[in-house]
């Protein structure tokens, strides 16, 4: 594999009991950039992303990162390589504070044990990265509040502050615009693109207007199979890209 590319899938194939649901996917995604991938409900996208991110098995096929084939890494070991997955629920732990949500992560990140007999000025070493962080997503001065009292938006933020905790490679995010109010998506789409720098993300998102503003590569799936791949102005004047989407319009 190039340098060129951070993440690449060989002929990934996925069959439940007869059924296909993934059949054949030959992706790769480039370092340092967004990478998209789209289609209408039931293409395949979630399971790809389940396969790649060791949630599934898969059938057939290869997933390869930074050149070494991880068709076969339990997923709890992918965030030691650099891949973490977001999903489409905002995930915080809401009985503990936005500062305390962040130096979880850190902890975990820096391998910092769990002892419940440490005391707890052990942890205070991570307090000023653990509030850069949330500075970084526009938390910032808010460290205090409990995170069960943010509005949703402000959550999907803290879920981007505990990711970027981790220092990963690749971001794989799953619909991270889902469930957001309309004021918020610009918020959360400008944070992606200034928070993200220097990393890769590849991304499952329905809201199109995102995907034309982040998205360099926009792979298309429908029923399984990759039915288009290329930027936003190719991709959106592809006659079967418009087809899946909304369906024939010469049909008798």
């Amino acid at each position: 594999m190039s340098d060129d590319f951070i993440l690449e899938t060989r002929r990934l194939t996925k069959s439940f009991k007869g059924f296909t649901a993934v059949k054949d996917v030959n992706l790769k995604v480039r370092r340092n950039g967004f990478h998209a991938l789209i289609g209408p409900n039931g293409a395949g996208k979630s399971t790809c992303f389940n396969l790649i991110t060791r949630f599934l098995e898969p059938t057939d096929g290869e997933i390869i990162y930074n050149a070494r084939d991880i068709s076969r890494v339990k997923a709890a070991r992918l965030p030691d390589l650099g891949i973490l997955r977001s999903f489409q629920i905002s995930a915080v732990f809401p009985r503990l504070s936005l500062l305390e949500n962040v130096r979880l992560a850190l902890q975990q990140r820096r391998r910092i044990s769990f002892r419940f007999w440490r005391n707890e000025s052990c942890l205070n070493e991570l307090n000023d990265r653990a509030e850069s962080l949330l500075a970084d997503v526009g938390l910032g001065g808010q460290r205090a509040a409990m995170a069960g009292t943010l509005p949703y938006g402000s959550k999907r933020a803290l879920e981007l502050a505990t990711t970027l905790a981790f220092e990963p490679e690749l971001m794989l995010l799953d619909e991270p615009m889902a469930g957001l109010a309309s004021e918020d998506i610009g918020r959360i789409a400008d944070l992606l693109e200034r928070t993200a720098r220097g990393r890769t993300v590849l991304m499952v998102e329905h809201n199109m207007h995102v995907v034309s503003r982040l998205c360099d590569r926009i792979t298309v799936l429908t029923r399984g199979e990759v039915l288009a791949e290329g930027t936003y102005a190719e991709i959106s004047r592809d006659p079967r890209v418009v087809d899946a989407y909304v369906g024939r319009t010469d049909a008798a």
